[in-house]
């Protein structure tokens, strides 16, 4: 009898877990939708060159527009297990179209860091460095 209500107890703990890890992921998903305002790329203000960039998420989809004109578009997967999450966007229509490009991201209260490494690169950047393209933006209201 011990044995079988450690055994249920050791299930109830497994099923638990693994309802744990189901909900972490569209807690993330919730967070990244939406549409970001770029405030800077690699260090660089977005203001100061006068260009107003957005990138949205809604769903598997993403859209990224420059000046309110849509410059690529495709969809996208984030791994909320890894750390940093890992972001990962399949180009559908823009000058890298047919790319896959990897990248990680890490949202907080006052914003999100985009890190990505250049479309067809095998190799993903990490919390260290190594991104291509590093995008600061905070969340449009």
């Amino acid at each position: 009898m011990k044995t079988w209500m450690t055994a249920t107890a050791l299930v109830v703990l497994l099923v638990a877990g693994a309802a744990a890890q189901q909900d972490a992921p569209p807690k993330a998903l919730t967070a990244l939708e939406g549409t970001w305002v770029v405030a800077s790329m690699n260090g660089q203000s977005a203001a100061d060159a006068g260009v107003s960039l957005t990138i949205s998420f809604a769903g598997n989809t993403y859209a990224s527009a420059m000046n309110g004109d849509v410059t690529e578009t495709g969809t996208f997967t984030l791994d909320a297990t890894a750390k940093p999450m890992t972001l990962d966007l399949t180009i559908v229509t823009g000058d890298d179209a047919g790319k896959l490009q990897l990248g990680i991201v890490e949202i907080g209260d006052e914003g999100a860091t985009f890190g990505f490494a250049i479309p067809g690169d095998p190799n993903r950047p990490d919390s260290t460095g190594g991104a291509a393209l590093v995008v600061v933006a905070k969340k449009a209201k």
